[in-house]
């Protein structure tokens, strides 16, 4: 599922992955989704402070970044 506020920005994954089956196109805030996963895909750094890191941040609460990012650094 690809999820934006934007339905601008969205259009051109709805386009894209019209024809394909399993993905899903929707425009809503992640907030509203009963997700079991959320995949922040640009952040290799474990850096959670700004744009949908923050946002992931805020649904799951307090998270130990200073544990985080050194397996993240050594897996990455």
């Amino acid at each position: 599922m690809i999820v934006d506020t934007d339905h601008q920005r969205l259009k051109p994954f709805e386009e894209k992955f019209k024809t394909i089956p399993n993905v899903t196109c929707l425009h809503t805030d992640i907030r509203e989704l009963n997700a079991d996963m959320i995949v922040s895909p640009a952040n290799s750094l474990g850096l959670m402070d700004g744009g949908l890191d923050h946002v992931i941040c805020e649904i799951l609460g307090r998270i130990d970044l200073e544990k985080i990012r050194p397996i993240i650094q050594k897996n990455g």
